[in-house]
């Protein structure tokens, strides 16, 4: 399918307070993510290229030693197999893109 309408896809619940939308096509997986304030993304790593842009509110990114509170309109580029994680600082908003397709998050 070409198109899609990620608000309008069915949530799936990813961590306590982390809930993810996704699209996929055939090498390419691509998500809106909405964190509750205060939500953790625990520490992990998986073979997948990963682009996480913020879209609203404030996010506190790990990638491997490095720490970086973003804002909407930033974004971390994270090289698969890298040790990551994240924590909402408030609310926000996050499309997520993945490089191969995440085969894991197909419905």
């Amino acid at each position: 399918m070409p198109f899609a309408n990620l608000p309008a896809l069915p949530g799936r619940a990813i961590f306590p307070g982390v809930t993810g939308r996704y699209a996929h096509e055939a090498r390419l997986t691509v998500g809106e993510i909405e964190l509750a304030a205060g939500a953790t993304v625990a520490l992990h790593q998986h073979p997948h290229d990963q682009l996480s842009y913020v879209i609203g509110g404030a996010v506190e990114f790990a990638i491997g030693p490095d720490k970086k509170i973003l804002n909407a309109g930033e974004c971390a580029l994270i090289p698969g197999g890298a040790a990551h994680g994240c924590r909402a600082i408030t609310a926000c908003r996050l499309l997520d893109v993945f490089t191969p397709v995440r085969e894991d998050y197909r419905a």
